[in-house]
C-alpha cells in the first residue's frame, strides 16, 4: 500500500468510523469488519483496505511490501497509531507466540491419546506392549482385536510410535 492512499480514501470519512479514546485507549473501528475481526474501509476503486492498515499510511506513511502492521494490543479493530508497528511475517508469529494466542510448533501436534483423533489410549499401548510375544499370534489378530492395522500395531510394538 502506498502513500497515494491519501488520495484514493475520504480521509475524513475513515476517522469518522473510528472511535478515538485517549491515546492508551484502544480506538476501535466502527464500520465494516471481515470475517477475522479486522475493520475494513473503501477506497474510491471500491477496493477494501484493512482499517490498521490505513492508519498506519495516514499517520507513519508507506508499508514496505515485505511488512505487515502488527498490534502491540491484540485487538484487530483496533486504528490506534500507538498501538501499531510493522514487522515480517516471522515476527508477527513470534509475537503471537510470545503473547499465548498461538502454540508454538512443539506444542502444536498433539501426541498420543492428546490427539483428539487417537483410538488409543496410553493404558492400551502398555497393554499390547505387555501381552504381545512375537511368533505366538499373528500381528494382525492383536491389530484387529485394538481396531489398528496391522502395520500401526508393529509401529506401536517396536517403539516407533507411541514413544514415551
Amino acid at each position: 500500500m502506498s502513500a497515494t492512499l491519501v488520495t484514493l480514501i475520504n480521509v475524513e470519512l475513515f476517522w469518522s468510523k473510528v472511535k478515538i479514546l485517549g491515546p492508551d485507549d484502544c480506538w476501535e473501528w466502527q464500520g465494516w469488519k471481515d470475517k477475522d475481526g479486522y475493520g475494513g474501509f473503501a477506497n474510491i476503486h471500491n477496493t477494501t483496505i484493512k482499517a490498521h492498515r490505513t492508519t498506519w499510511v495516514l499517520t507513519y506513511g508507506e508499508i514496505p511490501d515485505e511488512l505487515q502492521v502488527l498490534h502491540t494490543c491484540d485487538n484487530r479493530p483496533c486504528c490506534n497509531p500507538n498501538h501499531l508497528f510493522l514487522g515480517t511475517p516471522l515476527d508477527n508469529m513470534r509475537d503471537m507466540i510470545r503473547k499465548g494466542r498461538m502454540a508454538s510448533p512443539e506444542q502444536t501436534v498433539c501426541r498420543g491419546e492428546d490427539n483428539g483423533l487417537a483410538k488409543l489410549t496410553w493404558k492400551l499401548v502398555h497393554e499390547m506392549r505387555a501381552d504381545y510375544v512375537p511368533g505366538v499370534e499373528p500381528m494382525y489378530i492383536s491389530a484387529m482385536k485394538y481396531g489398528i492395522s496391522r502395520s500401526e500395531f508393529g509401529k506401536i510394538i517396536n517403539n516407533q510410535v507411541w514413544k514415551e
